[in-house]
């Protein structure tokens, strides 16, 4: 079974729980379980309802491997994380009161910023998103500054 978190599954938590992947609390098993069955979902050819995955969850086994490469992921990707960036952006959004989609941040990159959908869907990790928007963000500025003058 496959567990990777990728912007697909990010984007299948965010449209089936209409939250935005940010305001996940980890503490809560409800969230939990179903950030996993979008990790599973998006990553392995079998389709199946959330209700099925929780039938199926209820094999000792099948839970286990699931939870074992889940937890092995989000260690992964805190390993890579840069947590003073993610203090900044949670700080400015907590400000601002706005929800931040990773839905609309990967249309963005594949639509205006000409990224592979491939790419931004399967393998750009979570931690990456900073760095492409930053370099779009600079490009549109390059672009209108050009066009000033």
């Amino acid at each position: 079974m496959n567990i990777k978190l990728n912007i697909k599954s990010i984007i299948k938590f965010e449209q089936f729980t209409n939250k935005s992947f940010n305001e996940i609390d980890y503490t809560n098993a409800d969230d939990l379980l179903k950030l996993m069955y979008c990790i599973v979902l998006s990553n392995n050819p079998e389709v199946f309802t959330y209700e099925e995955f929780l039938e199926l969850i209820k094999s000792k086994k099948i839970s286990k491997t699931i939870s074992d490469k889940f937890n092995k992921e989000i260690k992964l990707i805190e390993l890579f994380s840069n947590k003073e960036i993610k203090d900044e952006v949670v700080e400015e959004q907590q400000s601002e009161k706005e929800k931040t989609y990773i839905k609309d941040i990967a249309a963005i990159l594949v639509v205006n910023a000409g990224l592979d959908i491939n790419f931004v869907m399967n393998e750009l990790s979570i931690n990456d998103i900073s760095l492409y928007m930053e370099a779009y963000n600079n490009s549109v500025k390059q672009q209108m500054e050009s066009s000033r003058l």
